[in-house]
């Protein structure tokens, strides 16, 4: 097994966020800005509308990793075809997220998501519901990692400046 980096265990959430927060179960309260310091010098990922806002530089100023999203996001599909497309996809970003402690790894990881986010989008065909052809577009255009030490965001080349209006 490979070591994983930073101080301390990394953290991959899927739940509900905004700019100022992460949503924990039944909307109960997970972190929020004002406690974004006690993140630490922890690797995060959080599928979660909105948390690259203003909650992932704030957890990058106390040393984080915060791999989090940029407006809204669709949830990904449970339905076939779909389901085992989605599984593998988060598979592998939990699987490689907290090990990526370069630049060029983590740009390595999202080019890897955008590639397959791609590829399936064009292999599903007309065969899944369109909510499944939005989150793949999703994962990969609106996903955004603070690191410490950094005026703005990683993200993939190719994707869009954030949405303003949400």
């Amino acid at each position: 097994m490979e070591k994983l980096v930073g101080s301390a265990l990394p953290v991959f959430a899927m739940s509900h966020g905004g700019a100022h927060r992460l949503s924990a179960q039944n909307g109960a309260l997970a972190l929020e800005v004002s406690d974004a310091s006690t993140v630490g010098k922890r690797f995060l990922f959080v599928f979660a509308c909105l948390t690259a806002g203003e909650l992932g530089p704030a957890a990058a100023e106390s040393g984080a990793t915060w791999w989090g999203y940029t407006g809204a996001i669709s949830a990904p599909s449970h339905d076939e075809p779909t389901i085992d497309v989605f599984v593998g996809i988060f598979e592998m970003i939990a699987d490689r997220f907290a090990k990526a402690s370069t630049t060029a790894d983590r740009l390595r990881l999202i080019e890897d998501v955008a590639e397959r986010c791609i590829h399936f989008s064009n292999a599903l065909g007309d065969t899944a519901p369109a909510d499944a052809y939005l989150c793949l577009l999703h994962l990969w255009q609106r996903l955004r990692v603070w690191v410490p030490d950094s005026a703005d965001p990683e993200r993939h080349p190719l994707a869009p400046p954030p949405i303003i209006m949400l």
